[in-house]
């Protein structure tokens, strides 16, 4: 298999696993954290009532920020076949 589809291949996958969180992120605040909320380390328990809030929406941007320094290193790493870049 060619290492270049391999690398784009993460590409769609990071994508593909972020559009499902995007999808599913107030669903499971309101239907899941609340079950879950007093087994949680206390940590984790303070990050996600910091996020509680969040929308799809703002989550969707933070998945933009996110993608575009993945894309530019993986078309710079596949154009200029330095993979240890990946």
């Amino acid at each position: 298999m060619d290492i270049n589809l391999l690398i784009w291949s993460y590409l769609i996958v990071f994508m593909l696993h972020n559009f499902e969180e995007i999808l599913m992120i107030e669903r499971w605040y309101k239907k899941t954290y609340p079950r879950i909320e007093g087994m949680l380390p206390s940590f984790v328990k303070n990050e996600l009532e910091r996020n509680k809030s969040m929308t799809a929406a703002q989550f969707c941007f933070i998945v933009f920020l996110l993608f575009i320094p993945v894309s530019a290193l993986i078309i710079i790493t596949v154009l200029t076949e330095q993979y240890f870049l990946f």
